[in-house]
Parts: C-alpha cells; structure tokens; sequence
C-alpha cells in the first residue's frame, strides 16, 4: 500500500538522545512505569530529546509524542511551549469534552505537538501527522505498530509526503520494521517468553544462570550493566523497503508489447543495469487502479500535456517514432519480493552515458528498435545460431587433442 501511494512512507532519522533503560524491569510483559520515570529523567534525556525533536521537526507541521506517563507527557508538553510550539496533551484522565476539542485543534492545524499516555494509539485518525516521536520504549509488538500506523494515513491536503520516525526508546531495534511483524511472529515470541527460560554461562566459573542473573552464585562474577539503547534516537529503517531497496544506474530501455492469456495487452518496460535487468509492466487497456498508475507513469514521462494512450500499440508508435517529448530515468530504486523485483522509484536526472542524457533534447534520441523481431515471440535465431556454436564446439572437441584454446575454433 505505501509502495503504491494508498499509505505514506515512514522514514527516521538518527539522533543524539535516547533513554537509558539500565535497571528498568518488566512486569506482566511490559516494562513498568516506575522505573521509565526514572530513566527519562536520568542525564536530562528528556530536556535533550525534546531539542533534538524541535531541531528535526522545524519543517514539519504536526507531531505526536508519546510518553512513559501522565506527569512525563506534562513535562513534555511545558518544554515544548517554552520554546514557543503550540502544544497540548491528553491521557486518559483528560474529561471527554476537553479531549474532544483538543483532537479537533490538533486536526486543523491549530496545535502543532500533542503529548500523550496511554491514548492515541488506536482509534486516533489525523492523517497530517508527520512526525512521531517515541519517548517511550515498549515490548509489545501490536502497541509499536499502532503507533507508528498514527503516521501512515496520506494527507494530499496538506502537502504530507512522509512521517518522520523519531524513536528514543529502541523499539525499532527491538522489533523491527512494522511490515516486517504479523500474528506468526508474536506468537513465535510468546511461545519463546512460556517456554525454557533463557539462560547464560558465566565467563569465570561457565556455571549456566538465568540470563537475568546479575551476580554468579557459585563465583560471585558481577555481570557489569549494559544500556539497552543508545543515546540517540534511531537511524534504523521502520520499513523493510527502506532496508533492502537499491538504487540501479540504467544503461539502457526497451518498450515491448506484452500480452498474456485472457488479459489486456500491456507495455512491457525493460530496464538494463550492467548485466542484470528490471522490468515493469504499463497497463494501459486495464481498468482501475492499474490504468490510472499506468496514466501517471506516462505523465511522468511524457508530460501533462501530451495525451495518455488508450492502447498499447499508441503508446509504443509515439515512443519509437518520438513523436513527443520522452524523458527516461537515469536510476531506478528496486526491491526484491521473493523470486520477483519491484521497481520502486525513478530518477529523472540525466546522467551522461544513458539513455537519460537526451532528456533535455529528447529529439536526439537515436530511435528505439523493438526488442524482439516484429511477429516474433521468442529468440528463435538467437536459438539457432547458438546452436550452430554448439555444433562448431562438438567438431573442435571431438578432434584428437583438441583443447579449449584450440585456434581452429571457428568463431
């Protein structure tokens, strides 16, 4: 969905704060409140996380920030108003009506920074968010995704082109990407907290403890305390596109016709990237969904003014014959999904070298050749003189001797 514009990207960004989870416990699976007061507060973590965020969300016109408690999401909100950002917050004590009113300030632009406990993690619809800012850490998987899924609503209106991630609290360490988690993985996680508990050895006496275990009962080794986080808010990707998605310098293009059983014709786009090659498919003649991203992909290419094609065979007559203005681009972002490629973005920029050099004199354009012979479904003479080479190679190798670096090979 976010890949083809129905949700927005998520993207974050690294920092210089984050809480420091030392001695934080857990309790009925989440870690308690208690003890996350006390870290936020420990070095000025929040004083310092809250600059960072004012520093990283200057251009950005609506921010939810989540805390670890009611007297936390207060204090939050009184930095952020001394330094002159309209703020409010709400937690589940706030009354019915001033909550009511707030949520409708906020949605209209007339707040710029919501502070929160315990709320607005699911039920919550205010699509120009587009800034999150974790100054809690969580355990639970589905509370992680509902908060971030605060910022994965569009929002054309008000010129929203992503949701900046600010996480001081590792969560995205702690549980991924939010399309990489579904039902199979919490429950492979539950069925590992109910199971045999987890155990370490100790490095003096390799006596096996608990891993909780601070001090070794037999030696008395102390396990020295270790940071469950940075000090930082994360730079780590919250969507898995963000982790694998690459950039390919193009070399060269093909438009070719493809049709398949039972279905519309459609363009087929070929893009060449050193010795591998990334293809897309231009549905022109469908209907929906799929002939409106094929529209946007001519206009993309071709310009508003240019009429989109109803036809594939238009399309490939005004390419090759040029009959308008086509740029091309000079990279393409593609992710791997199984055994396929998606084709995520395009640049448009001209690089020397490519196809993409002619974009500001698309007229001097040398023509593009179809990709296969005219009425040809296959490679057929491709096919054919291979398998002359092949013939050539059985001569050669049959000869008494003959070796690979045989000159009477005869091509």
């Amino acid at each position: 969905l976010i890949d083809e514009d129905f949700l927005s990207p998520l993207i974050s960004k690294g920092g210089k704060e984050k809480i420091d989870m030392a001695g934080v416990r857990t309790r009925t699976g989440e870690f308690m409140t208690k003890d996350l007061e006390e870290a936020v507060h420990r070095n000025d973590v929040t004083d310092k996380a809250v600059t960072e965020i004012i520093h990283y969300g200057k251009d950005r016109k609506a921010w939810l920030i989540f805390c670890v408690s009611v007297a936390h999401a207060e204090e939050v909100k009184e930095l952020l108003e001394y330094e002159g950002i309209t703020t409010a917050c709400v937690h589940g004590g706030t009354p019915a009506a001033e909550r009511e009113q707030i949520l409708s300030d906020y949605k209209a632009g007339r707040i710029q920074a919501l502070t929160s406990q315990g709320v607005l993690t699911t039920g919550f619809d205010a699509p120009l968010t587009d800034l999150i800012a974790l100054l809690r850490p969580t355990k639970s998987p589905g509370l992680y995704v509902q908060i971030l899924g605060r910022g994965l609503r569009i929002s054309p209106q008000t010129g929203k082109t992503d949701c900046l991630v600010l996480d001081y609290g590792g969560n995205v360490e702690r549980h991924g990407p939010i399309d990489r988690i579904n039902v199979d993985s919490i429950r492979r996680k539950k069925k590992g907290v109910t199971g045999e508990a987890p155990m370490k050895e100790c490095p003096q006496c390799q006596t096996f403890v608990l891993a909780f275990t601070r001090e070794c009962p037999d030696c008395a080794y102390q396990w020295p305390e270790k940071p469950q986080h940075e000090e930082s808010a994360s730079g780590a990707a919250v969507l898995a596109s963000q982790v694998e998605a690459e950039w390919y310098n193009v070399d060269d293009v093909h438009y070719d016709l493809h049709e398949k059983k039972d279905k519309p014709p459609s363009l087929k786009v070929t893009y060449r990237c050193g010795f591998d090659a990334y293809s897309e498919w231009v549905c022109f003649e469908h209907t929906g969904f799929a002939q409106n991203k094929a529209q946007m992909w001519w206009f993309k290419r071709a310009g508003f003014h240019a009429p989109c094609p109803r036809t594939v065979a238009d399309a490939l007559d005004r390419i090759r014959e040029q009959q308008i203005p086509f740029v091309v681009p000079s990279r393409i972002q593609v992710k791997p999904e199984g055994r396929f490629q998606r084709i995520l973005n395009y640049d448009m920029s001209p690089m020397p070298g490519t196809p993409s050099e002619w974009n500001d004199n698309p007229a001097a354009r040398p023509r593009q050749e179809p990709l296969k012979p005219p009425g040809s479904d296959d490679f057929s003479a491709i096919n054919d003189e291979l398998d002359s080479w092949g013939d050539a190679l059985d001569t050669v190798w049959d000869q008494p001797g003959a070796t690979f670096e045989d000159d009477t090979i005869p091509f």
